[in-house]
């Protein structure tokens, strides 16, 4: 399943209640939420997210007095709330975090999606507006997400994931707030970019949770696919299954389909789609430890265990993070020009990503 989901997020604020239910957060007991954003900054917003507050926002009513959106003849006020990017932690790694209770592994989580956050804002952030009489597009550099982490699936297995809600709402140059920039052709708009670079944005993340996991002694094997996904070198397979399933169910309701595209996934996941069931966070615990013992691994000490086994499969010595950096920017120019492909810096750098998967993040290789 790709790391990177984007879906509306519809006004009347209401709708932000699902993120903030009680079902969605066993593991902590709490919610775990944040600003983020230079946009976020500009409207003096920061730490923990207020629900109310992120009800109005969603309504277009901005934290310094403006309000957004369109008024019918009515005169009633029409805006659309945002966008929900949603980043999910490998299976392997949300096993060691919730199960396992290895925290830095949710903290891991949480860096990697502000970073990729930040690089969405740098390149997409951008509204519409009109200069001497011709409507533009102006690039603003500034967004405003409001994260909120989660740790269940609807089956209620381990699943670390984050539900980054982007606001339809930017600062332009004249001061002024308005929608994101939206644009037919994809050619511009913030969400088009967006939706067009989920492979990129996908890897971004992963590339940073992926380099944070080596550093803590655990080695990571890719799962197929070009945008990257792994999970922890040596994860027991049949475990890894047993806490998989809701992605059973997917796959199997694709299966019955003409077609696994993306577009089937996402379709079998609406048509699988069930109410979560409240349980009680300790039970919770204790029945995943009962799981996991079934399979004969032990969440306390399955950690320290993955950590030998990288350490007695390691066969090349270390290189550094620029000689990886280098020799997968090399390797994504011939492999764009053998397939020619457009060679753009940003192509180069998806697949750069993708060729130094553990050995380089973003930063290393701009």
């Amino acid at each position: 399943m790709l790391s990177l989901q984007v879906k509306p997020l519809s006004g009347g604020g209401r709708a932000v209640n699902y993120y903030f239910s009680q079902d969605n957060y066993y593991f902590s007991g709490e919610l775990s939420t944040a600003w983020h954003g230079k946009g976020a900054e500009k409207l003096g917003l920061s730490g923990e997210v207020n629900q109310a507050v992120l009800d109005a926002f969603v309504d277009g009513h901005l934290s310094n007095g403006e309000v957004l959106g369109i008024k019918s003849s009515s005169g009633e006020t029409k805006h659309r709330g945002g966008y929900d990017l949603t980043f999910t932690a490998p299976k392997s790694m949300s096993y060691l975090a919730l199960v396992g209770g290895e925290k830095e592994l949710i903290e891991l989580h949480k860096r990697a999606v502000a970073k990729a956050l930040s690089v969405a804002e740098s390149m997409a952030a951008a509204a519409r507006l009109v200069k001497s009489g011709n409507m533009q597009y102006e690039k603003t550099d500034n967004l405003t997400f409001a994260t909120i982490m989660h740790d269940t699936s609807r089956e209620l297995d381990p699943n670390l994931h984050t539900h980054a809600l982007l606001m339809n709402a930017t600062e332009c140059s004249d001061g002024k707030w308005r929608a994101l920039a939206s644009d037919m052709t994809r050619k511009h708009g913030t969400m088009e970019w967006i939706m067009n670079n989920k492979i990129f944005l996908g890897l971004v993340y992963r590339s940073e949770i992926a380099v944070g996991i080596k550093s803590m002694g655990l080695g990571i094997e890719k799962t197929g696919g070009p945008h990257g996904l792994f999970e922890i070198e040596g994860f027991d397979q049949a475990l890894l299954t047993g806490i998989s399933k809701r992605r059973t169910q997917i796959k199997k309701e694709v299966a019955t389909m003409k077609s696994d595209t993306v577009k089937a996934f996402d379709r079998a996941t609406q048509n699988t789609r069930k109410t979560k069931v409240v349980r009680d966070g300790e039970e919770l615990r204790e029945q995943w430890t009962k799981e996991s013992m079934a399979y004969g691994v032990n969440p306390k000490t399955y950690m320290r265990e993955l950590q030998d086994k990288a350490n007695a499969s390691k066969i090349k010595p270390e290189m550094s993070h620029n000689t990886y950096g280098h020799q997968a920017i090399q390797d994504a120019i011939f492999h764009l020009s053998e397939g020619n492909i457009r060679m753009s810096y940003q192509a180069i750098l998806e697949k750069g990503l993708y060729f130094s998967l553990g050995d380089c993040n973003v930063e290393t290789l701009s």
